[in-house]
């Protein structure tokens, strides 16, 4: 069945605001996240470690809705279709990011997945701020950031280096391996790994997929179409790894299922 374009520019646009009504700053009691926050009291004498390895994943969770929110309005503007192609890709490797940090079934793993991938954004910071000088402010700032971060994932978990960056042994995947990960993990992501890599190729490497943007070009417009068939594999790929991940993010912290299980029966029903 091919999607209704009106009723799926909706539904990629309320993505966002599904995240924001179900999201709640207090685990609930009994969860996932609850007892997270409680075993890192208990190992480094603060809640810090627990509570991180959420508000990160949220904060993908957001950027990841926003991203899905983008392709709503680029489809329903129908002017720059390929303006979507990197959001549906990094949309997918969010979520797939999100589904490595809260899925690893230890918590000492969840928490030092969290940290590096905390410790890695800081040292590309500060590598970025090298080329403006290594003595700005800006460079400044972010060494110490650095620094104090290493130090802090050392105290907490005996081992945290740099270059690349590591906790635990633990190095933070190149985006790709979360999608080969999760693909790994669920037969049903297995069918949208192909679409990855073209998306990957169309999205950074135009060149590579010359031929399919040839046989898209609506020469009486002077621009590119997509097909019902094409438009319902791409929203397959952008919107079930996000259900994916808003499950596990709201399963984890106790987040109520009533608007999550609304979004997933409208997700079905428009792509079926």
């Amino acid at each position: 069945m091919t999607p209704d374009r009106e009723l799926l520019v909706g539904l990629l646009k309320s993505a966002p605001q599904v995240r924001n009504e179900m999201w709640r700053l207090d685990p609930a009691l009994g969860t996932k996240a609850a007892a997270d926050s409680s075993e890192a009291l208990e190992r480094f004498g603060t809640r810090d470690a627990g509570v991180r390895l959420y508000e990160l994943a949220n904060l993908w969770l957001i950027i990841a809705a926003e991203h899905i929110h983008g392709v709503g309005v680029l489809i329903e503007d129908q002017r720059s279709w390929t303006a979507m192609f990197p959001l549906i890709r990094s949309s997918m490797e969010l979520c797939g990011g999100i589904l490595w940090l809260v899925n690893e079934a230890l918590f000492e793993d969840r928490a030092a997945r969290a940290a590096v991938a905390i410790l890695d954004g800081a040292e590309r910071r500060l590598e970025n701020e090298a080329y403006v000088g290594r003595g700005s402010s800006a460079y400044l700032a972010a060494k110490t950031e650095r620094d104090e971060l290493v130090a802090l994932f050392r105290t907490e978990f005996g081992n945290a280096s740099l270059s690349p960056a590591s906790v635990r042994g633990i190095l933070m995947p190149a985006p790709t391996a979360f999608l080969t990960d999760l693909a790994s993990r669920r037969n049903d992501f297995s069918k949208w790994k192909g679409l990855y890599g073209h998306l990957c190729g169309m999205g950074c490497h135009p060149s590579t997929g010359l031929g399919s943007l040839m046989r898209q070009l609506d020469p009486t417009k002077a621009q590119l179409s997509i097909s019902d068939d094409q438009l319902e594999s791409y929203m397959n790929a952008c919107l079930h790894p996000f259900l994916l991940a808003l499950g596990a993010v709201g399963g984890a912290m106790g987040w109520d299922r009533t608007l999550f299980d609304a979004f997933h029966q409208h997700t079905l029903e428009v792509l079926s």
